[in-house]
């Protein structure tokens, strides 16, 4: 029943006949890009008592869940799954859809119909952490450096463990996860706060005030997201159209006032980063360009609705404003009737003399100066103001920029003295220059 597959390289591997063979549904996956079969990888390679059948079961399933659960990109949870039932002897069918994987297990018998099928649902919370940590058990798996129930008992203890920082507690930037003193600042509402001050002046080129309303309304989506929508299952339903009408009404608010010194744009749309659907996108467009048809329309077809949700509560927002002051609406026309530089009309002008008929153009010199020379992103800054009121130079980007990678990865459970953190530093900075 075996024979002995010889690869290019000249690494001779034993494989099950092909009757038996790890196979997909979808015919257009194949072996993942670390299996051995393709990196021809196997030095010091172990071998293992055979692991049982019910074993490879349950350390599929559990491989199976800590993948969705930490946010393992989905276009390669299928192969990966492949990948791993060939090393361990499993006859294995995958179908993966957005929030839910189905396995069916068959025994390595030819005339035996027995099949195990089972339903894998589990929600994903990006922990770039602890998903570094699956994807290294997967690759000691896959390479058989280490044994089936060496890896059950690690996957069951990461799937138990909390994130590098607890919800409820501060430790020093995450860098001491063990430790017991605490204090009452949530680290995810502070890490979203500092996140709100970077993002304003770097993209938006918000004030100094600016900066800091937005951080407050990056802080409030974060509460909401941690604290609200865990006590009530209907508001967790609504947090996010919910965060994008409040965001919108404090930015209305604050820009509403008859100084004009506060921003709607440098606030509101820093408080909508969080609410964007960044990762649905991304990982819908992996599908599409790996073939995966299926759950990526899926997938960004729902970030595109979303979007569209929130570009209405926003809208929403505002208007709710305009509702509970009447007056802000007329101070905001009045402020922007001049930014019109021209005026064209068509008509007769009637003289002494004669009729002169026809289009007439017809410059606004009297423009105040926030119309021509101190609009930045639709906001005024005025020269004569200090220097909280006025936009950031260009050259502070090079310390925003890696900022912002930093805290945005420590949202996302980055562990700060990985390699890994550093690499994304260094290729964001690379993108935005």
């Amino acid at each position: 029943m075996e024979k002995t597959l010889s690869m290019k390289s000249g690494l001779s591997m034993r494989r099950v006949d092909s009757n038996v063979s790890a196979m997909s549904f979808l015919t257009n996956i194949g072996y993942d890009p670390d299996d051995p079969r393709i990196t021809g990888e196997l030095k010091q390679h172990r071998m293992d008592p055979l692991t049982s059948h019910r074993e490879a079961e349950l350390l599929v399933s559990l491989l199976t869940e800590a993948l969705m659960k930490f946010g393992a990109p989905s276009h390669r949870v299928e192969s990966q799954l492949l990948s791993i039932a060939s090393s361990l002897r499993l006859k294995l069918q995958v179908i993966h859809v957005p929030g839910l994987t189905f396995l069916s297990f068959s025994k390595h018998l030819k005339r035996s119909s027995a099949v195990n099928i089972q339903f894998i649902k589990s929600t994903t919370k990006i922990d770039l952490g602890r998903l570094h940590e699956v994807h290294g058990l997967y690759k000691r798996l896959v390479h058989y450096q280490e044994s089936a129930k060496e890896a059950i008992s690690e996957i069951k203890s990461l799937l138990k463990r909390d994130p590098i920082y607890r919800q409820g507690l501060f430790h020093p930037l995450t860098f001491c996860p063990n430790a017991e003193t605490a204090t009452s600042v949530p680290e995810q509402i502070l890490i979203a706060i500092i996140c709100g001050f970077i993002l304003s002046p770097m993209a938006y080129n918000g004030s100094v005030l600016d900066l800091l309303a937005a951080g407050f309304s990056c802080g409030i989506v974060s509460w909401l997201h941690l604290w609200a929508a865990k006590r009530s299952q209907v508001f967790s339903n609504v947090v996010e159209i919910t965060s994008a009408i409040f965001i919108a009404f404090f930015a209305r608010g604050l820009s509403s006032m008859p100084q004009g010194i506060f921003c709607y744009s440098a606030i509101a749309f820093t408080g909508l980063v969080k609410l964007l659907p960044k990762y649905l996108i991304i990982c819908g467009s992996l599908e599409m360009a790996s073939k995966q048809f299926m759950s990526g329309s899926v997938k960004m077809v729902y970030a595109i609705i979303w979007t569209l949700f929130l570009g209405f509560a926003i809208t929403l927002g505002s208007d709710f404003y305009y509702m509970a002051d009447p007056s802000a609406r007329h101070r905001r026309f009045r402020a922007t009737q001049f930014l019109d530089e021209a005026l064209r009309l068509r008509g007769a002008f009637f003289m002494h003399s004669s009729n002169v008929t026809g289009s007439f153009h017809f410059t606004n010199m009297t423009t105040p100066a926030a119309s021509r020379d101190y609009n930045v992103r639709g906001c005024y800054r005025a020269p004569e103001w200090p220097w909280y009121l006025q936009s950031p130079p260009p050259w502070t980007l090079v310390f925003l920029v890696p900022l912002y990678g930093v805290f945005s990865a420590l949202a996302s459970f980055q562990p700060f003295w990985d390699r890994e953190l550093f690499v994304m530093v260094v290729k964001l900075g690379i993108e935005q220059n």
